[in-house]
């Protein structure tokens, strides 16, 4: 199976939203584990790192979970737009 990702379920994650986040990391370690695969644009990193102000140290979780989570991260071009848009 196929999941594809918006940054909510990251930021959700690691702030760990009271709601959401046990939910969200426990779907990030499926992936992890190959039980299912997560992808997400490239701008989905951005919104991530972008989502508040971080410390140095925030950035540094922030990119580990994106680098270890296992999501495949494709890239955006005018092509994936324009088929967006649709």
């Amino acid at each position: 199976m196929i999941i594809g990702l918006d940054a909510n379920i990251f930021i959700y994650a690691l702030n760990a939203h009271p709601d959401f986040g046990a939910d969200a990391l426990l779907l990030l370690k499926m992936i992890e584990k190959g039980a299912v695969q997560g992808v997400a644009s490239e701008l989905t990193f951005l919104e991530v790192l972008a989502a508040r102000k971080l410390s140095p140290a925030d950035i540094a979780n922030a990119k580990r979970l994106l680098d270890l989570s296992g999501v495949v991260f494709l890239p955006v071009n005018m092509l994936v737009i324009d088929e967006a848009a649709q």
